[in-house]
């Protein structure tokens, strides 16, 4: 990736806040760019985009605790969560097999 703008915090014009926040959005680029190899993720076969997530987010999780009438304790989501992501990666039998020998 081509970091066009190392260095343009010695050399940018302004004083004070604004400056102070350019440097800073500049320190977090800087700090997370192995991060942002995305042409690397991607050649390796990882999902670039937020879409996958966020429909296995609205498919595994929110469908199950937003059904009509339904009712959670905060505590029990964990567990509940964890069964149905056990079942969502076709993991079932694994798990059980493991839990029913615990």
């Amino acid at each position: 990736m081509n970091w066009a703008f190392s260095g343009a915090c010695t050399n940018a014009p302004g004083r004070g806040r604004k400056r102070e926040g350019i440097e800073l959005k500049m320190g977090y680029l800087e700090k997370g760019r192995q991060r942002m190899d995305y042409a690397r993720f991607e050649a390796e076969g990882w999902l670039i985009g937020s879409g996958a997530v966020e429909g296995t987010c609205k498919h595994l999780v929110k469908r199950r605790y937003c059904l009509p009438g339904a009712r959670w304790k905060r505590e029990r989501i964990p567990e509940v969560l964890a069964l149905r992501l056990s079942m969502f990666n076709e993991e079932w039998e694994a798990d059980w097999r493991q839990l029913s020998a615990a």
